[in-house]
């Protein structure tokens, strides 16, 4: 969904092989393309392509193995551009993230998040934001940068620092020791387009018991997008999850 015309996001949840774990999934892919609506599309479904096959070709998925794998997808934009040289340019970011043992694992490049909404606590952000955001953020806190001059870079925070283009990786985060989960816990995944969204009002969304299950959850969250009106929204994708699931099987 957004303001855009054409969707460069892609996404992939996995279910089959052994990969269920009591017929849920364990693992969660999102990828926001870049550079011009057709080349965005085309390498954000590479990289969940490429992630999918990897994944099928396993007979046991190490967390350890995630890092390797979003290298391998960065592999196959690499090999389309050269057979495809016009559409040199286009990128995507990626997320792999795996549920294994009651544990969030993840590998992750370019700006899309990874949250994690915990009971009574606050909206966190798990993995790196590659794009200029944190670096002007640490300028200012270090006092390198005012926050007048951080107004008038609004538009570089956004630029990326890291992405899948087929090039050598700048940034590639990992976390291959997990995070261990709670019962109410809320694991999301979302492309950059949700900024437009406060994370206070992301939080209570997800974490409120208005809702009965995790498709009113996410209505609710792509309502409140649309609600906020923004002239420039950009196409967001989201993946909603329910740690509990994963710690207390039916």
């Amino acid at each position: 969904m957004g303001a855009r015309e054409n969707q460069e996001d892609s996404y992939g949840i996995i279910y089959d092989g052994v990969l269920t774990q009591e017929g849920f999934p364990t693992c969660f892919i999102l990828a926001d393309g870049m550079g011009g609506h057709k080349g965005g599309a085309i390498a954000s479904q590479i990289a969940i392509d490429s992630i999918k096959i990897q994944l099928s070709e396993l007979e046991n998925l190490d967390p350890l193995f995630l890092a390797g794998m979003v290298e391998t997808a960065n592999q196959e934009i690499a090999k389309f551009l050269e057979l495809h040289p016009t559409s040199s340019g286009m990128g995507t970011t990626l997320i792999v993230a795996l549920i294994k043992n009651g544990r969030l694992y993840w590998a992750s490049v370019g700006d899309s998040a990874l949250f994690l909404a915990r009971d009574k606590k606050d909206l966190v952000r798990v993995n790196d934001d590659h794009s200029m955001r944190p670096v002007l953020e640490k300028m200012i806190e270090a006092g390198l940068q005012s926050s007048n001059d951080y107004d008038a870079l609004k538009n570089k925070k956004n630029m990326l620092r890291s992405a899948l283009m087929g090039s050598n990786l700048e940034l590639v985060d990992t976390n291959s020791e997990g995070i261990p989960l709670e019962p109410d816990d809320s694991v999301i995944l979302c492309s950059d387009g949700f900024e437009t969204l406060e994370d206070l009002e992301i939080y209570s969304l997800v974490q409120s018991s208005t809702f009965s299950n995790l498709s009113d959850k996410c209505l609710a969250l792509t309502e409140a997008l649309e609600s906020a009106k923004n002239p420039k929204q950009d196409n967001s994708t989201l993946i909603l999850i329910d740690a509990a699931h994963y710690l207390n099987p039916q």
